[in-house]
């Protein structure tokens, strides 16, 4: 079963969030929905934070700049499940499960790295791990690629490091923003030396639903 959540905006109003979480064949009517991947691709395009887990990279990779004609993805590093992951899954259970783990007949990390410019050399497999999973107080087996406004993660054992970086990624957006309101005002003249920060207004109700409502919007896409 899939679920997808759009604009849940955190408790500091600085960000939102799109999610999804489903298994194996039940994801092909999100991962290929084409009103999905033209509202990412409009999202990408606004460089605000974007974080994919597992098969949500295929989002990502499938994409396309309507620029370029390629991957939103073509110049950036990233990871996704790997392909020795995806198969170890598929045979271990496939005398009791069929093609349960096999979500297309191409395995996920082989698209992804289709959609790279240069798969050697963005490509991040990260270590070999089948079993050991990441915690809330050990990231030693989790493995996480940042590329500058985007995150990505193998699969779910790569969850807490995935929160940890993605957590990073906004405040150090959220700093950044909070630097040049603070450098606009120590330059600019006359004698008021201080302006308070004021509330963002609240979301409109008949808000087109390919505008975000906060600068520091982001994107999450899980298996």
């Amino acid at each position: 079963m899939a679920r997808c959540a759009c604009c849940c905006r955190f408790p500091t109003g600085t960000a939102t969030s799109v999610t999804s979480k489903s298994r194996a064949p039940g994801m092909r009517q999100y991962l290929g929905s084409p009103v999905l991947s033209e509202q990412v691709g409009r999202f990408w395009r606004l460089n605000r934070p974007v974080g994919a887990i597992c098969h949500g990279v295929l989002v990502l990779a499938r994409t396309r700049d309507p620029d370029t004609g390629r991957s939103v993805l073509a110049d950036r590093r990233t990871t996704c499940l790997p392909k020795y992951m995806e198969r170890s899954a598929y045979l271990a259970t496939a005398w009791r499960l069929g093609r349960y783990y096999r979500t297309y007949p191409a395995y996920v990390e082989d698209e992804a790295r289709a959609a790279l410019a240069d798969p050697d050399a963005q490509f991040e497999r990260g270590p070999v791990t089948l079993s050991a999973r990441g915690t809330a107080a050990d990231d030693r087996p989790a493995f996480v690629v940042r590329d500058r406004n985007y995150v990505s993660a193998r699969w779910p054992g790569d969850a807490y490091l995935f929160g940890r970086r993605f957590r990073d990624l906004l405040e150090s957006r959220s700093l950044s923003r909070t630097d040049r309101v603070t450098r606009s005002l120590s330059h600019s003249s006359g004698t008021r030396r201080y302006a308070p920060a004021r509330e963002p207004a609240p979301a409109s109700r008949t808000r087109e639903p390919n505008h975000c409502p906060s600068p520091g919007c982001s994107i999450w896409l899980a298996m």
